[in-house]
């Protein structure tokens, strides 16, 4: 039979995350519904990434109800609320889609119930170190400011890494304290540093705050690198002219061609309805909700029934073919299957410089303040 979702809301989490736990009890007056559980940071500083997952979330709704239901039988945000979260699901026997999870310390609990959408921190930084390597060999010296707090402090520890293993000089790592306004310090011992590379790792927020207080100072060079913030609209436009240059990454870009065995049918046809459901092309953010929504209803389609444990096996085994990217989760629960697409800003522009199969334009040298 098809299953409606007739209850599907959104609470201000108290815990600043997101991400689905899914298959609750359900009274027997409830058997056709299927009960997700998606709690979202709606105030606070990291808000303006819940109200972007939950955009991808009813997407993904609008086109379930569309098609009559799911048929059986016929999310905290960031990596540390969702490993604190991911403790609970694994109490109750809950399967949990981590919709923005990415750091190691996430997946390394040995949880059977946890599941992740994103590739580990490596995914990104290797690449873009790679590229800046090959492209300015005279780039040595390497600063990094990064949020105390667990996935841009570990996405700061694998730019260290990435850095130091190809012959670079890490000459500055700070870390700056969850709600901090005023970088002058940072920035004054950063430029100080003299660094050919600069790296700032943090939320939307912070890193509009950084790159303007950077331009502020006149402190600059030649490379500079954001995650995750300047992949956003609203991060270039905050920012402007000094946007130009800053290289991001992230999980996926509308640009990217994915024919998937999902809802969406394929990554243009998602983009076309997001597109005109909310008037703007879907960030990676945005994405990542409806990812998470179609790879828990073909879980639950395929397993043909809302039991946990077999819900938890399908998850476990199967290559999910959707329209964000091929996801199959390794043996911590984390996706390990695709590759992460890299940006820089040009011209107020988001483009694509890697991989190759998807890139737009070439990596540029910051040229600005």
């Amino acid at each position: 039979m098809a299953t409606n979702f007739r209850a599907f809301s959104f609470a201000t989490a108290t815990l600043a995350g997101a991400a689905f736990m899914a298959l609750a009890d359900r009274p027997a007056a409830a058997a056709d519904e299927i009960a997700i559980g998606a709690p979202l940071p709606l105030t606070g500083a990291l808000s303006p990434e819940g109200e972007k997952l939950k955009m991808g979330y009813e997407l993904w709704l609008d086109e379930v109800e569309k098609r009559g239901g799911i048929s059986v039988g016929g999310v905290p945000f960031g990596s540390g609320a969702i490993k604190a979260a991911s403790s609970v699901a694994e109490k109750y026997g809950v399967p949990m889609m981590a919709s923005t999870a990415s750091s190691k310390e996430v997946y390394d609990q040995n949880y059977k119930n946890l599941f992740g959408l994103y590739t580990p921190n490596d995914t990104l930084t290797e690449p873009i170190a790679s590229l800046v390597k090959a492209k300015f060999p005279n780039v040595v010296r390497v600063a990094i400011l990064a949020r105390n707090d667990l996935y841009p402090l570990a996405l700061g520890g694998e730019f260290k890494k990435s850095a130091e293993s190809r012959g670079l000089q890490v000459v500055y790592f700070e870390k700056y304290t969850i709600g901090t306004l005023d970088h002058a310090a940072a920035i004054t011992q950063i430029g100080a540093a003299k660094p050919d590379w600069i790296i700032a790792t943090g939320y939307i927020n912070d890193l509009i705050l950084i790159r303007q207080q950077m331009a502020d100072q006149n402190v600059t060079a030649k490379v500079i690198t954001g995650i995750n913030g300047p992949q956003y609209q609203e991060w270039i436009d905050a920012v402007g002219a000094v946007g130009d240059g800053v290289t991001t990454a992230s999980w996926f870009h509308s640009s990217v061609r994915y024919k998937s065995g999902d809802l969406f049918g394929d990554t243009q046809n998602f983009v076309k309805l997001f597109t005109a459901k909310y008037r703007s092309e879907p960030d990676f953010t945005q994405a990542s909700g409806s990812a998470i929504g179609v790879i828990l209803q073909m879980a639950i389609e395929k397993a043909g029934t809302l039991d946990r444990d077999k819900v938890r096996n399908i998850l476990a085994n199967t290559e999910f073919k959707t329209f964000f990217a091929p996801v199959k989760f390794g043996p911590d629960g984390e996706a390990n299957s695709y590759t992460p697409p890299i940006y820089q800003i040009q011209n107020k522009k988001v483009v694509v410089i890697y991989p190759d199969a998807i890139k737009q334009a070439d990596l540029q040298p910051v040229t600005g303040r």
